[in-house]
């Protein structure tokens, strides 16, 4: 039990402090999904979008320190929604929009490289990468 190890304060107990130890967490998670997939945010809708973000997370806790690296698995979880979400089944574009908005963050945030020759950007597969430039392939155009 974790409220044995924390301790309490005049006007809250250890389990409302870890409370909002615990909605604080599941807040930032939620942001850090709405930062890298913005676009996939406005295809969902807020709502529906915050209602994939909480139970995301509850299957996808973080781990790794850097948040940068969170959510990086969310466009293999749409391309096979749980069944609570089986009608992000009738957006077969999805997971591929989140998969390109993944890469951009990506690539975003990649370590600086030198330049990398654009003839050379045709012989990369689908998947394979640089330290920054990726290159994916869509079923759909997106």
């Amino acid at each position: 039990n974790l409220t044995t190890y924390i301790a309490p304060q005049p006007d809250l107990t250890a389990t409302e402090r870890l409370h909002i130890y615990r909605r604080n967490t599941q807040g930032t998670r939620h942001n850090t999904l709405q930062a890298i997939y913005p676009i996939t945010r406005a295809m969902l809708g807020d709502d529906c979008f915050q209602t994939l973000a909480r139970h995301y997370a509850q299957d996808h806790p973080a781990a790794h320190w850097n948040l940068n690296q969170y959510g990086a698995d969310l466009p293999a979880w749409l391309a096979n929604p749980p069944d609570a979400f089986s009608t992000l089944s009738d957006l077969p574009y999805l997971a591929d929009l989140s998969q390109l908005e993944l890469l951009l963050h990506q690539a975003y945030y990649a370590a600086d490289a030198a330049a990398f020759p654009v003839t050379d950007y045709a012989a990369l597969t689908p998947g394979e990468h640089t330290t920054s430039t990726r290159r994916a392939a869509s079923v759909t155009p997106i």
